[in-house]
């Protein structure tokens, strides 16, 4: 049975209002270091588990935003290669874009492409080749981690990746307020 989908305009609003929620709620309660790991991931575990999933739904909005039928899939990776050369190479400037304007020691942050952050997140393959990487995050807090190393995760550049999903979705609807004028360094210009 296809699936029925919002109109893109309502689809952008429900991603922004559940995105700015996400953002309250990481900012207001931080992960906070600690010696154990396990400790640190279970901290983490309700903002990797919605940023990633929100990812999902963005790409998947954004597809049928552009008249494509999105499959029926949880890989970030999959999902990022169906869409339009322009949209990934827009998506690469919102994630490179905030990389840069983040700084940190160099290096600091293994994924340095888009695309190899989203390749992580998806993780290893199960027997039938499906990735698991979404549902490793989803069941770390109770079942032990199926592939060598779990994906290496930033929320932030999750949720720098679904804000320009979302301004590409207005962009098609509206056909007003290109999104490549809303990266994250035009957004701190507008903030001073």
């Amino acid at each position: 049975m296809a699936r029925s989908y919002k109109s893109g305009l309502l689809m952008a609003h429900g991603l922004e209002a559940a995105l700015k929620q996400e953002r309250k709620k990481y900012a207001s309660h931080p992960v906070v270091p600690d010696l154990v790991p396990d400790h640190v991931n279970a901290q983490g575990w309700c903002y990797v588990v919605a940023g990633y999933f929100l990812t999902e739904m963005a790409f998947k909005a954004l597809l049928q935003a552009k008249g494509k039928s999105p499959p029926a899939t949880h890989s970030l990776a999959t999902l990022f290669q169906l869409l339009d050369d322009e949209d990934q190479e827009v998506l690469r400037e919102y994630y490179k874009d905030y990389q840069t304007m983040i700084g940190g020691r160099i290096g600091a942050f293994p994924n340095r492409r888009l695309d190899d952050f989203l390749v992580n997140l998806d993780g290893g393959r199960d027997d039938r080749g499906r990735h698991f990487g979404s549902f490793e995050w989803r069941y770390c807090l109770i079942e032990e981690a199926r592939s060598a190393q779990m994906p290496f995760v930033s929320v932030d550049y999750l949720h720098e990746v679904v804000y320009g999903c979302i301004r590409m979705i207005v962009y098609e609807g509206n056909g007003r307020f290109p999104p490549r004028g809303y990266t994250y360094s035009h957004r701190l210009r507008w903030e001073r």
